[in-house]
């Protein structure tokens, strides 16, 4: 799903070129106008000029700053300039975050420029890493305990949680998970296909179906974060946002892609972001060949599950032109989750509503907007009750350390936001609910009603920015108490 890149290092830990300029690196706000660390877009051009002749950047780094240079020389010549420029401006010139949560950010911009020099680094590292990642099996004992747990809980509670599923405030996946262990993605999909009455309106076998989703949800891991907790939280999420005035207007096999693509989008995932994973040359990336790695993945291993005749729910109720149908729309709108997307989707998405209007039926297709649907459904954490979202955060802040363990024990950079001695959660969050989570939320508000998701995003955007603050004034003293004690060192 994520990608990273070295944006970080020109601003922090660069060596001596990041410390001569580092004070003078451009910074411009989104109409392009400097934020007064340059005195103008000129200023700006010449200094980008002297740190491209420096001899010891990195080609990566060489292709990031020359792609600002001629950003700013369109907004100089008085050219227009485009909205990925203007996200990629607006997160250099934001100082509320830092530069490993910027560098998180950019990683979503401009990734068709990145794959060629990921292909060269995978090539070069040829580490060769072999890592195997045992699936969830129900054995017997499993089985058996599981049965123990759930005897404490029993259907009503199950039932009790279930009756917020078309709430986007008040249904609580943990405590369903809680209620439900084992079956929480099983349990929502179930419900929300009877909710939208799929089932019966394609004639589906009830038996085939579980069994279909029950393999599914075997398979995903026992992540932090990237778990059947995560897709059953997704998929209740593509179910709430179809009822804010949707859903009336797509089909049922449109509907049932997006619900389909949803309880599917992450399963198999390791808990390792795309580039992890190039650079490791697994397998995997062998086989995708570094394209969406993760969400080629995802797909297959879904449509392998799906092949199976015991798992085959479509089979007799599908013609062939509804099962192709059906799965270019779920390929698509998968491989749509891919981060390295983001900015171009949002982008397009952004234009279409301008062009076309907000009422997607006369749309030429309405693929862009299921995509959009499910990729909400999959940034929203934040967008949730803070007693949900603060839980989200601590699992893929967690699940990003787990990751730059790894890296660190095999003598890597670690990728930006995976160090857990150095990251600030407030930073990461402040940026990601600014410039990735709400913009793509604002975009979707002229075709539903998104009030209550903004406003959750609104709540949990100021108490992070509130942790921020706490944080500066708890490193302003830190700081000064060591220079303080600096000149007591000195004359012991």
């Amino acid at each position: 799903m994520l990608g990273f890149d070295i944006w970080a290092g020109l601003r922090c830990g660069g060596g001596q070129m990041c410390q001569s300029y580092e004070e003078r690196l451009p910074y411009v706000w989104e109409d392009g106008s400097p934020t007064g660390k340059v005195k103008s877009v000129e200023e700006a051009i010449r200094v980008l000029n002297l740190i491209l002749h420096q001899d010891r950047l990195a080609d990566g780094q060489r292709v990031d700053l020359n792609y600002v240079r001629e950003v700013l020389k369109g907004v100089r010549d008085g050219e227009p300039v485009n909205r990925e420029a203007q996200h990629v401006a607006a997160i250099m010139a934001a100082d509320e975050i830092d530069c490993s949560t910027q560098a998180f950010l950019l990683a979503f911009s401009r990734k068709v420029e990145r794959k060629r020099k990921l292909r060269d680094v995978v090539n070069a590292v040829r580490m060769g890493i072999r890592m195997k990642h045992k699936l969830r099996r129900r054995t017997t004992a499993s089985s058996s305990s599981d049965k123990e747990r759930s005897s404490s809980h029993g259907p009503g509670l199950v039932a009790g949680v279930l009756e917020g599923i078309d709430s986007w405030g008040d249904f609580d996946v943990f405590q369903l998970s809680s209620e439900a262990p084992g079956s929480v993605l099983q349990t929502v999909t179930r419900t929300v296909m009877d909710r939208r009455n799929i089932v019966r309106s394609f004639s589906f076998s009830r038996h085939t179906v579980q069994k279909f989703f029950g393999e599914v949800e075997s398979r995903y891991l026992d992540n932090a974060y990237h778990n059947a907790i995560h897709a059953a939280d997704v998929t209740q999420g593509v179910h709430v946002l179809l009822d804010r005035g949707m859903g009336t207007s797509l089909s049922e096999l449109e509907i049932f892609a997006v619900v389909f693509a949803a309880a599917c989008h992450d399963v198999g995932h390791m808990g390792l972001n795309n580039d992890f994973l190039m650079k490791s040359q697994h397998d995997i990336a062998i086989t995708y060949n570094d394209e969406s790695v993760n969400e080629n993945m995802h797909l297959a291993t879904a449509y392998r599950i799906l092949a199976r005749q015991d798992c085959d729910f479509l089979r007799d109720s599908f013609t062939p032109k509804q099962r192709e149908s059906m799965r270019k729309m779920v390929v698509a709108i998968v491989l749509a989750t891919d981060m390295a997307h983001h900015f171009t989707n949002l982008n397009a998405l952004n234009r279409m509503i301008e062009e076309k209007g907000k009422d997607f039926t006369k749309w030429d297709s309405t693929l862009q907007l299921l995509e959009a649907v499910l990729h909400c459904a999959d940034l929203s954490n934040a967008a949730k009750p803070m007693r949900l979202a603060l839980q989200w955060t601590d699992r893929v802040l967690e699940e990003f350390f787990v990751q730059g363990d790894q890296e660190r024990r095999l003598g890597r950079d670690v990728s930006p936001l995976c160090d857990r001695y150095s990251v600030s959660k407030a930073s990461s969050q402040t940026g990601f609910i600014s410039f990735i989570v709400r913009p793509m939320f604002q975009a979707l508000t002229p075709l539903c009603n998104t009030e209550d998701m903004l406003g959750n995003l609104q709540s949990c955007h100021q108490h992070w920015s509130q942790e921020l603050c706490k944080e500066k004034r708890k490193r302003a003293t830190r700081q000064t108490r060591e220079v303080r004690s600096a000149p007591e060192a000195d004359k012991a």
